[in-house]
């Protein structure tokens, strides 16, 4: 992650100097005269490149808006589908009753902890994984009582 940083720094620090090496050669190769009769048409062009650019930061934001309503919607539907899964082992016997709770309570503990900074970095949290497993194998071995 710093390279990624560094590597940024590197490129912004570079094209400003392009910039400033470009300008300060204009100005010694090209005379005051010439620069007056293109200052007109130079705001035009500079207005093009600024509307291009307001355009294209408001895409940017729309679609950085969109992914973070996405992923507002996944958490949300995770949290409830946890909190029925809570629910619904409200009607086990006691003991998986207990079973399930801690299991539940240990995977929202190591999503939180675990997997969502591991998800920052584009990794996945083994720990998290195993708490999932743990509470599938819980409800996957419960046998309902025959009635």
């Amino acid at each position: 992650m710093s390279g990624d940083w560094l590597w940024g720094g590197l490129l912004v620090g570079a094209m400003v100097l392009f910039a400033v090496a470009g300008t300060l050669l204009v100005r010694r190769w090209v005379s005051a005269e010439v620069l007056k009769l293109n200052n007109e048409v130079a705001g035009f062009i500079y207005a093009v490149i600024g509307v291009i650019y307001a355009v294209l930061l408001g895409f940017t934001a729309i679609i950085v808006w969109e992914k973070f309503d996405q992923v507002e919607a996944v958490v949300e539907r995770e949290a409830n589908e946890l909190a029925d899964l809570y629910r619904d082992s409200q009607t086990f016997p006691d003991d998986v009753r207990r079973e399930v709770n801690t299991h539940l309570r240990d995977y929202a503990r190591l999503v939180v902890e675990k997997e969502w900074p591991a998800m920052a970095e584009g990794k996945s949290s083994p720990e998290a994984w195993e708490a999932y497993n743990r509470l599938w194998r819980t409800y996957h071995r419960f046998r309902c009582p025959r009635i």
